[in-house]
Parts: structure tokens; sequence; C-alpha cells
């Protein structure tokens, strides 16, 4: 049998995303988000603009043509989902933003659509001790879930850095450890994903790392 290495879907065979950040466009998206989360959880601040593209420790520099046309700050899932349909609707890209800890460049929005920060979801919403299992928003950091779990005598090991929150780690998989240690840690992820148009879809994947 001969191995092969090609792709299941050749790039001849993808389409190019067709986006639409025209002035225009964006404006009239910002105002319907508006609508969702409110005025004061949209800004478009020079110094927010450039936070939200790279920082100073990142291998990826700050281009200014890098920047997102604006910030969103959404407080909860409902949130997240309409203003996903949206800029889905309106052909306007998205890009997930946490702590801003990254030192790849994830967060760099390359076609100048819309920041999702997610900073303000930040609620442990379950501790369940006897099952080694916890129910954050992705905007909860680790030291603040580990201030959670101390309370039962509990720890959760994994630390990508300071500042770090669940949400960003997760989706990396930044889980670092000492050199030269070895622990096996078990993983349950439960995800929300805006999914336009259809409703949220509740996912959970388990496994070991």
């Amino acid at each position: 049998m001969t191995s092969s290495t090609r792709s299941t879907l050749p790039l001849s065979a993808v389409n190019e995303l067709q986006h639409d950040t025209s002035p225009k466009n964006i404006a009239a998206a910002r105002a319907e988000i508006a609508t969702i989360v409110g005025d004061g959880a949209i800004t478009d601040h020079k110094d927010e603009l450039e936070r939200h593209t790279s920082t100073d420790w990142s291998s990826y520099p700050p281009r200014p043509q890098d920047e997102p046309s604006f910030v969103v700050f959404p407080t909860s899932t409902a949130q997240v989902s309409e203003v996903v349909k949206v800029c889905h609707r309106r052909r306007v890209p998205v890009v997930a933003f946490s702590a801003g800890t990254s030192l790849e460049g994830h967060f760099a929005n390359l076609y100048h659509g819309i920041s999702l920060d997610l900073s303000r979801m930040n609620k442990i919403l379950a501790v369940n001790h006897s099952d080694f299992d916890a129910v954050v928003q992705p905007g909860v950091t680790y030291t603040e879930l580990n201030e959670a779990l101390a309370k039962d005598n509990l720890f959760f090991p994994p630390d990508p850095g300071p500042g770090a929150m669940i949400g960003g780690s997760r989706q990396l998989q930044e889980f670092c450890l000492p050199q030269g240690m070895t622990l096996e840690i078990k993983t349950s992820v439960a995800s929300q994903i805006a999914h336009p148009p259809a409703p949220v879809l509740n996912l959970s994947v388990s496994g070991h790392s």
C-alpha cells in the first residue's frame, strides 16, 4: 500500500473567503452589535486596537494593518452567538481574544474585522470536587480557578504563563510542565460554539494530555 502526503482537500479546491470590511459595512455591523451588547461594550480607541493586535513579547510584531476595526466585549454565550450571527451575515471576520498573552500572533486581525474580547466572561460556574471537574467561562484565569479549587484542596497544575486565561489556553492546548517532569492530566472540555445561522452548539471532548 502506497502512503500519500496529499491533503484530503487540495488547496486548489478551497474557495477563497469573501469578506466585506468596507467602512459602510463595518459601521452597519457595529450599529447592529451595539443593540446586542450596548455601546459601552464596544470600542475603537487606538490603545485598545493595538492591545488586541499584538504584544511586546510576541514573536509576531504588531502591524497597523492587522488591527481590528473595533473591539466587542460580550458578557454571555447568548451575546457571543448573536454577535457572530451579525458578522456571519455581513461577512465580517471575527478573531477571539482572551488575555492577550499569546506569543505566536494568534489574535492578529489579518482581515481587519472585529476582535471579540471574552475577558468579561469570567465566571466560575461550578466546581464538582468529587468528579475533579470545573465548569468555567473562557475569561477565567488559571490563578482564579486555582483560588476556587483550593477551597476543596484541589489544584489545576498546568499554567502556560502569568495572566493566561482558560479559554485561550484550551484553544491552543498550552499545558506546560517543568522540564523532566512526567504527569498525566485527564482533561474534559465542554464548549459552546456560536455556529451561524444555527443555534449555539454544545460539544464535549475528553482525553489525556
